[in-house]
């Protein structure tokens, strides 16, 4: 019998999560590493986008996916098709479902998924209903992860930003049956908030003139205590969100933004 396993993972927006996952499937597929995909998200419309552009790279006739590993024979459309890799006598399914609608059962010429990709598989307008989360937890562990072979071999990838405290992917990476893996933004704060606060407070100042001034104040006194200000501070990429554009983005929209869009630590409202 195989071993099902279960992955969740909770990182910021805006930082690949989706084009990461994109990528995983395309490596399985390729290979044929598995037997039957799911793309699993909020909305069939924007699981549609994820199994559309793997539907584009495989039915590509050149390209680097083509050149390196074609030719591949594909049928159907996005919502359900089937690929087969160069050297492999059986096609791959993919198939596209929407968060909460019948997946148990899902087969393709009688094979069970073999991997289930959940991207972002709540929505931030009704996550705070706690009796659609009640129906959107039943859904994961009732139909998500029992609609794979009988015999075992499901692997099941949870992306997505935790969206409420009391969320289907805040509770799989609390869950000791799943691995579990939570990113922030900002993964150590700085020890000198006092200068943070004194920055934002310089970014805020209309006396100062328009937002370009006051961003260009603000960024003068960050360069001129950026020793004292950076320290303790540890970023995730810091290339990607800079500790000083992390801080606009707080004095722009508020803590309680950042703290659900990027830290995975929303606070609960319902």
């Amino acid at each position: 019998m195989g071993r099902n396993t279960f992955r969740a993972t909770a990182a910021p927006r805006g930082i690949a999560k989706t084009t990461i996952g994109k990528g995983d499937l395309v490596h399985d597929i390729v290979y044929g590493l598995q037997d039957y995909v799911m793309v699993v998200s909020a909305e069939t419309r924007l699981a549609r986008k994820i199994t559309g552009h793997l539907l584009r790279l495989f039915k590509a006739p050149t390209g680097l996916l083509a050149d390196l590993y074609g030719p591949f024979e594909v049928t159907g459309g996005v919502d359900e098709f089937s690929v087969r890799p160069a050297g492999h006598t059986e096609p791959i399914g993919v198939l596209a479902r929407s968060f909460g609608t019948q997946v148990r059962g899902a087969n393709e010429d009688g094979q069970r998924p073999t991997r289930i990709l959940i991207d972002d598989g709540e929505r931030p307008d009704r996550v705070r209903n706690p009796e659609i989360r009640r129906q959107h937890q039943a859904f994961l562990d009732e139909d998500i992860i029992r609609s794979g072979p009988l015999d075992g071999g499901l692997d099941v990838d949870f992306n997505g930003t935790i969206l409420h405290p009391d969320s289907v992917l805040a509770n799989a990476i609390k869950n000791p049956g799943w691995h579990g893996e939570l990113w922030k933004a900002c993964e150590s704060m700085p020890e000198r908030m006092d200068l943070w606060d004194e920055c934002g407070r310089t970014w805020g100042n209309l006396a100062l003139g328009d937002a370009k001034a006051r961003y260009a104040a603000a960024w003068e006194f960050y360069q001129r205590h950026r020793a004292e200000m950076d320290r303790g501070a540890r970023m995730l990429d810091e290339r990607a969100l800079p500790i000083f554009a992390f801080f606009v983005e707080a004095w722009s929209h508020g803590w309680a933004s950042i703290l659900k869009e990027l830290q995975n630590e929303p606070r609960a409202a319902g």
